[in-house]
């Protein structure tokens, strides 16, 4: 009876083992590559946006930072109108807040 109890407590120190260890790994992992976007994004500069859509994103993310779901309509939005960004009702993005709230 005292060799089960005895492989009992082995196998869960060695589980515990196992779990610090994966636990450890999955740590460095993101530590190092958290640490390697910032010291890229240091050296090159913040990425600008480069395609239509990703200006949609930006206002968005903007918008849900400042703590709103949409923004009011410009006097003069029909010289503001742009691919992908609704004028009216109000001014906002197009698409779902899902990339928004993600960049806010």
């Amino acid at each position: 009876m005292n060799s089960k109890t005895d492989s009992s407590q082995a196998m869960q120190s060695r589980t515990r083992y196992v779990d610090y260890q994966l636990l450890g790994s999955i740590t460095f992992v993101f530590v190092f590559t958290l640490l390697c976007c910032v010291g890229f994004s240091a050296m090159m500069g913040l990425p600008h946006p480069k395609i239509h859509d990703e200006y949609s994103y930006l206002l968005a993310g903007e918008t849900f930072a400042l703590g709103r779901l949409t923004n009011p309509t410009h006097a003069m939005s029909e010289h503001f109108e742009t691919m992908h960004v609704l004028q009216h009702p109000s001014y906002m993005s197009k698409y779902p807040p899902g990339q928004g709230l993600a960049l806010a």
